[in-house]
């Protein structure tokens, strides 16, 4: 008895020999098996069924191939070649039923396809039964995909790319690099599939009718590839193994390879004989366009027909031309549409229904209310510029909402992502939170205006916007409302700059009305010089204001009560500090990392810190809390009494040499003394330094010098321990001879 996969399902099946037909009792499917007769056979369909569940058909076909050349009579050979052409994953219904779907289409209806009439003949009467049933089941789904094709409006170009990196989940470069090929493409004129905005309508398991169709009448593909591996993935490769195909019976379509970090040979074999384009060259968006001017000159991409157009003098008015406009892009006659929208605007240039026209002689659409269905950003198409600035206020409403549809998926007051191609987005009010990575990778994105109804910005949101300088905002109070997931949610701490109704946000007063600072609401912010913080705040959150470099002046009120983990962290222009009476909490590395810090003051009234020579500790002088990192001495004896040294309360102290370190002191915190640089003397217990050794990373000389101490008195008592034995002392041999002792490993003579 073998064990065989079950090609619905993957589970595996008991079979006997000579049975072709097998029941899973996995998923409950009857289905056909290869007859067993050959243990390299079934390994073989093992093999093939493998890969066409991880939807790699071509690679499935090859093995299937493979088998009926050594077993030309095996009748479930040439069922999975049918498999693998057209593309067949069995699916669960909502029974729990195994159900085809078909991921490639063929004009050739399955039942006149040579491999299945192979499988038919070579088959018992059961096994034949069966395929011509799952043959039938892929007729009716093939029937409707092309029922779809026939609807779909033609392609000039289609755009092969690999969208997400399976490994990180982010977009890859190549996404960003086809939609600035599909950009520049559509500007020229050319209709272009690019799946990001072409499917963007489709549900992810209906994407084959939409494929193929573009696939289909497509003249051009151009094949986007910045990784080998991207070359080779699996849809990628379905889409231009499948383009290749179309091209061996249409000589007319061109197939244009365009990489990047790779060498030219490294590309997909089967491009081998095709111009391929490398994407580094400064002059690869010319030599792109250039390429496909030859291959489909933009004057000849339509077959338009030739319309006799006769001037009618005075009688030809405006509404009858507008008429006539409207007729021709109901009919897809575009050249027509926009020559008579020219007429118009040659009696009045201001006419915004005019250029209304000329925006959906751009977009291709055919109808007014295929704007509700439009996925092409056009907010910065001249014509609709001109609409903007020309027509009534009706239009320019219909035209913005649907371009906030195009632009940005919204659901339940959530942007889920920004879909624009402008450099300026207007996030619309009454949008409360911006999710996880919603802009991320938009390279294009310049500003961002946010709405005063913003509350909430997820984490990654503005991850690799390379090129966003500025965030605006309507006042101060709207910027401190906002909760940030974390660093990675604030744009501030990626480069961008704060700016309030345009002017450019570097010294902030925390409105009167606020009574917090919250977390990550400052991270990162270079532009940042000073910061008021008004009576009525009581908390500054974590991170507020980490790494503001520029940061030199921060004014806390008596209201405030605590302080964040690293609220102050890493502001390297920050000298003094004064902690005022309420506080009552100061956080951990609040303050660490400054390095012009040279003093921490306290308030003679507050009941829970002091400050003795600017070094911040609770108020009976137990626990050190913090050290300014920009004191000028070099030298510090920590006062006898201190029991704690708080974590990283030395961090970032670049001056400090010497530390004297009392016998009271019972514990060091994690990284107390990292970055300590010069640090290389420390007076400090055996026991406590063994117990606290974590405290010092980081502080490289003191570190290698007491590692190295180490060291020496662990040889000098091994040493010692040897000798008293009477072995040898270098080694721990043992000495042997009798006149001379000679250590019998190293072969010292005995001196002592």
């Amino acid at each position: 008895m073998a064990v065989f996969k079950c090609k619905m399902c993957g589970g595996a099946l008991e079979i006997n020999n000579h049975e072709t037909v097998a029941i899973c009792e996995y998923c409950g499917t009857n289905q056909t098996i290869p007859t067993f007769d050959d243990e390299k056979k079934f390994s073989l369909f093992n093999r093939a069924n493998n890969l066409r569940f991880k939807s790699e058909f071509d690679k499935a076909a090859g093995i299937y191939e493979n088998i009926i050349a050594e077993f030309p009579d095996e009748s479930e050979a040439y069922w999975g070649l049918v498999l693998c052409k057209y593309g067949i994953e069995y699916v669960d219904d909502k029974d729990g039923k195994k159900i085809p779907t078909c991921h490639r289409t063929l004009p050739t209806p399955i039942m006149r396809d040579e491999d299945f009439q192979q499988a038919c003949e070579n088959a018992d009467i059961i096994a034949k039964g069966i395929y011509r049933e799952e043959a039938k089941a892929i007729d009716v789904i093939q029937k409707k995909i092309l029922e779809i094709v026939a609807t779909e409006e033609p392609y000039d170009i289609f755009i092969c790319y690999k969208e997400t990196d399976e490994i990180t989940g982010s977009r890859t470069e190549d996404s960003s690099i086809a939609q600035d090929i599909y950009t520049a493409l559509t500007e020229t004129g050319y209709k272009v599939f690019y799946a990001r905005n072409s499917l963007r309508r489709v549900a992810g398991t209906e994407y084959e009718p939409y494929i193929y169709a573009a696939l289909s009448s497509a003249k051009i593909m151009v094949a986007i590839g910045t990784k080998y591996d991207y070359y080779d993935a699996v849809w990628v490769k379905n889409e231009w193994s499948r383009f290749i195909s179309m091209m061996s019976n249409d000589s007319s379509k061109v197939l244009i390879p365009c990489f990047k970090n790779m060498d030219a040979y490294d590309i997909p074999e089967e491009f081998s004989n095709m111009q391929a384009l490398d994407m580094t060259d400064m002059m690869f968006f010319n030599s792109l366009e250039a390429s496909v001017k030859r291959a489909l000159p933009i004057d000849k991409k339509e077959s338009v027909q030739e319309v006799n157009i006769v001037s009618n003098g005075a009688s030809a008015t405006i509404d009858t031309l507008l008429k006539r406009v409207g007729i021709f892009l109901e009919d897809g006659e575009w050249n027509n549409a926009n020559e008579y929208c020219e007429k118009v605007l040659d009696i009045n240039p201001e006419c915004a229904e005019a250029y209304l026209g000329k925006l959906m002689v751009d977009l291709k659409l055919k109808k007014l209310s295929a704007f509700d269905i439009c996925t092409v950003d056009f907010e910065n198409n001249k014509n609709y510029k001109k609409i903007i600035a020309f027509g009534d206020e009706d239009i320019k409403k219909s035209l913005a909402e649907r371009l906030i549809k195009i632009k940005f998926d919204i659901e339940d007051s959530v942007l889920i992502k920004y879909n624009g191609l402008s450099a300026n987005a207007i996030i619309p009010e009454g949008v409360k939170r911006i999710g996880e990575k919603a802009f991320s990778n938009c390279g294009v994105i310049t500003s961002i205006v946010f709405p005063d109804s913003l509350i909430e910005i997820g984490c990654n949101s503005f991850e690799n916007c390379t090129n966003l300088k500025s965030i605006c905002i309507s006042d101060i109070g709207a910027w401190c409302k906002i909760s940030f997931e974390g660093f990675s949610a604030n744009p501030l701490y990626y480069g961008a700059n704060l700016y309030i109704n345009e002017d450019l946000v570097t010294d902030v007063i925390i409105p009167d009305n606020e009574t917090s600072i919250g977390d990550f609401l400052f991270v990162g912010y270079a532009r940042l010089n000073s910061v008021k913080i008004n009576d009525g705040v009581t908390r500054i959150g974590n991170c507020a204001f980490q790494h503001c470099k520029n940061l030199s002046s921060v004014s806390i009120p008596d209201s405030v009560t605590s302080i964040g983990g690293f609220a102050f962290n890493g502001c390297k222009k920050l000298s003094i500090i004064t902690i005022p009476y309420q506080m009552n909490n100061v956080a951990e590395d609040a303050f660490s990392d400054c390095e012009s810090l040279e003093s921490i003051n306290v308030d003679l009234g507050n009941t829970c810190y002091c400050s003795q020579a600017g070094v911040l500790f609770n108020t009976d002088k137990t626990i050190l809390v913090q050290y300014p990192a920009g004191k000028l001495d070099t030298e510090y004896m920590i006062p006898d009494g201190v029991t704690v040294i708080d974590k990283s309360a030395f961090r970032g102290c670049k001056k400090l040499t010497t530390i004297t370190i009392p016998d009271s002191v019972e514990s060091i915190g994690d990284k107390a003394f990292y970055g300590c640089e010069s640090l290389i003397s420390v007076t400090i217990s055996e026991d406590l330094m063994k117990e606290s050794e974590s405290a010092f990373d980081g502080a490289y000389f003191f570190k290698k010098n007491y590692e190295k101490e180490q060291k020496r008195k662990e040889r000098l008592a091994q040493m010692a321990q040897y000798r008293s034995k009477g072995l040898c002392q270098h080694c721990g041999g043992v000495f042997k001879g009798f006149l001379t002792k000679t250590c019998s490993r190293c072969g010292i003579e005995k001196n002592y």
